[in-house]
């Protein structure tokens, strides 16, 4: 049967707003909340896809005085709440990771933080915007860790395609860019010593719509071979460490 898109439609982009900002008209404090594309309020974009209850994102600096960049990788409930293990990338200077909790509005235009493992998460409110922010989509290559001494920062894949890797204890995320951005994809997952399992999901670019599990051999410090597709296809073959 088809995978009935519940969540985002099947796209979408939602900006996570900062803490609301006080601020007075006509005498009374009135919280400004509710501004997205104009509001000055936004700290981040963050570039979901959803497949059935799976859920993945790419989050990333926008206006916030914090310097972020991350994929997460959760599910939607019936209760329309969304739980999602998170990670950062070194894209950016932040090395954190954690689970939230988000609590979705009934028609999908908003969700809200309604738990965070580690406390560390500043994104509180999210408001979905246009897709036409998706246009933008860019990176900056230049690793901002020190990725030298485990498989955290710039991979190549044998297609040409580029792999930002971020890694904590035993959990590894991913960003994959093609070389001539006609698909991107976010990958969430775990490795036991050289063998990786990995969730992934295409994101908003390009037409490619496809999600699966692949394991992944780490065969030297500077290579990773993709050696299983558990589910759905997969085009890279082998990762080979750049910086």
């Amino acid at each position: 049967p088809l995978e009935k898109e519940i969540l985002l439609q099947p796209y979408t982009c939602f900006r996570v707003l900062n803490d609301p900002i006080q601020f007075t008209d006509s005498e009374k404090d009135l919280i400004k909340i509710e501004l997205v594309i104009e509001g000055t309020a936004y700290a981040g974009t963050y570039f979901i896809s959803q497949y059935g209850q799976k859920v993945f994102w790419f989050g990333r600096q926008n206006k916030a005085r914090w310097n972020f960049a991350n994929v997460g990788y959760g599910t939607v409930n019936n209760d329309h709440e969304l739980t999602i293990q998170w990670g950062d990338l070194p894209l950016a200077h932040d090395k954190y990771t954690g689970l939230l909790k988000l609590k979705l509005s009934l028609v999908y235009q908003s969700m809200v933080k309604i738990y965070d493992s580690n406390k560390i998460f500043w994104g509180t409110e999210f408001r979905r915007i246009s897709n036409e922010y998706l246009d933008k989509f860019e990176i900056d290559k230049n690793m901002k860790w020190k990725t030298a001494d485990d498989i955290s920062g710039c991979w190549e894949g044998d297609d040409g395609s580029c792999y930002i890797i971020g890694t904590c204890q035993n959990q590894i995320y991913w960003l994959a860019i093609d070389k001539n951005n006609r698909w991107s994809h976010t990958g969430v997952g775990t490795y036991n010593n050289n063998i990786i399992s990995m969730n992934w999901s295409d994101l908003i670019i390009g037409q490619d719509r496809f999600h699966g599990e692949i394991e992944c051999r780490i065969i030297l410090s500077n290579k990773i071979s993709i050696v299983k597709c558990i589910h759905g296809q997969f085009l890279t073959k082998e990762l080979t460490k750049t910086s």
